[in-house]
């Protein structure tokens, strides 16, 4: 096997494939006065990653370096991406930090989007060197693997090398992303963290994190670590109480913040939850510059807000006179937001045609796609922006034929829109080509699911900066 940027992809990919297929085992938690039966589906992805980072020999390395860890249901990825870009804007003024790393997950066009240095995601050639040096060091490769394979599955091997490259990068600061839960996550191995943020808390991943939002937020609040500050967005009281808690246990002062108010007239946030993102970001900034005697100024907020580039998140784009909207908004809590913006930034125009696009994976285990598509019909007739058209298609390569019809039954009861199934998203997008020629104006949101954002910025030839 060659050693290019799409070889150690693929080796990855196998991971992911062949560790899902894994039988999961059930882990039983500590008590907590909040959750006293708190069982969880699936295997702790956390269990290993103390031995593979010694193999890589990084453990000390990793520990020395200062880390933002961000948590929540929702909102993470752009808190982070906000962090960053707070942090470079100081850097600008400053010279600290002199280089940031930033780790998210999931990817849209393609895995370095997942591990950024200094704003900008690696390159394949990097990206490469350093997967590489991780699959070799960890026999990960299929060619050596060993008949017992106990190393890492993707998610636990994308860590794994965003953090061989933040230390070989040797990054001042590194700003993390949970993937799923946070207590029992990979990303936990972070034992002296910095700075600890919780994002908004909502009823997500309920079979691996539990049914109720207390048990979602015992997981999250995993990640406190005494010495570490602790914040958290304003959250539902129930969630609130489990986090104080948890708090305590680890002796941390938990502070709750709300959305600053010098926002509004800031450029660059379309929604209210972008403000509040943001706001979270700013503390845990101040939080980590703080006992530095260094501070964000007005100045370092206007640059981070105008320069962050974090795509399928409120996103617009133009494309041959058609204007897209794209979030990847894919849980009931959270459709509602996606639906307000579009008809807010699409309403002042008289004669426009509107679509809507709208796949989601098929895995009723992990998120009701039945659920989310009736919030969204609901979102739609609640603020009276019905679309002339409303396109479902699939984001996934399995045959999903008996699911998109009965989500084209859901539309047709409550919408007056024109509703089609579409093969494929290439399809959909040559359904608004021949749409536009015979429209003055188009305007396309595009929700529901990471996968579909992905696809439609990748056939718009859309470039990651």
């Amino acid at each position: 096997m060659t050693r290019t940027f799409a070889d150690a992809v693929k080796v990855l990919r196998r991971r992911q494939a062949t560790k899902a297929a894994e039988m999961p085992i059930s882990y039983l938690s500590q008590e907590s006065p909040f959750v006293p039966h708190l069982q969880v589906q699936g295997k702790p992805h956390l269990e290993g990653m103390a031995q593979w980072l010694r193999q890589l020999g990084h453990e000390d390395a990793v520990n020395r370096l200062t880390f933002i860890h961000v948590a929540g249901s929702k909102g993470k990825g752009s808190t982070c991406a906000y962090i960053d870009s707070l942090l470079r804007a100081h850097s600008k003024r400053t010279g600290y930090p002199r280089k940031t790393g930033l780790y998210t997950s999931p990817h849209l066009i393609d895995e370095t989007e997942r591990i950024r240095i200094s704003g900008h995601p690696i390159s394949h050639g990097l990206f490469a060197k350093y997967a590489w040096e991780v699959i070799d060091a960890l026999s990960m490769n299929p060619e050596q693997m060993p008949s017992t394979d106990n190393g890492p599955g993707f998610l636990q091997s994308m860590f794994l090398i965003s953090l061989h490259a933040f230390v070989a990068e040797k990054v001042d600061v590194a700003v993390i992303e949970v993937h799923t839960g946070g207590r029992f996550c990979a990303t936990n191995f972070i034992r002296n963290p910095a700075v600890t943020a919780i994002t908004t808390l909502l009823l997500d991943h309920t079979p691996e994190l539990g049914s109720d939002i207390e048990s979602i937020t015992w997981h999250k609040a995993g990640i406190f670590k005494r010495g570490a500050s602790a914040i958290s967005t304003n959250q539902v009281p129930a969630a609130m109480n489990v986090l104080k808690d948890e708090a305590k246990k680890q002796q941390v002062n938990l502070e709750f913040v709300g959305t600053l108010d010098n926002l509004r007239n800031v450029s660059g946030f379309s929604s209210a939850v972008q403000r509040q993102n943001f706001s979270l970001a700013w503390r845990a900034c101040t939080a980590l510059l703080s006992p530095q005697r260094q501070h964000l100024d007005d100045e370092d907020i206007h640059t981070a807000a105008t320069q962050v580039d974090w795509p399928g998140r409120f996103q617009v784009l133009s494309r041959r006179g058609v204007s897209w909207y794209l979030d990847v908004a894919h849980s009931a809590p959270c459709i509602d937001e996606p639906v307000k913006w579009f008809k807010k930034s699409s309403q002042t125009r008289d004669n426009i045609t509107r679509i809507v696009v709208f796949a989601h994976i098929a895995n009723p285990r992990r998120r009701d796609g039945v659920k989310l598509l009736t919030q969204l019909v609901q979102a739609i007739q609640c603020i009276n922006i019905a679309p002339d058209y409303f396109f479902l298609t699939k984001d996934k390569a399995e045959d999903v034929s008996t699911l998109l019809e009965k989500y084209k039954a859901i539309c047709d009861e409550v919408l007056s829109s024109q509703v089609e199934i579409e093969p494929s998203v290439q399809n959909v997008l040559d359904r608004i080509e021949a749409i536009k020629q015979q429209s003055r104006d188009v305007h396309v949101l595009v929700t529901g699911s990471v996968f579909l954002v992905g696809d439609v910025l990748k056939l718009l030839d859309y470039q990651i900066k």
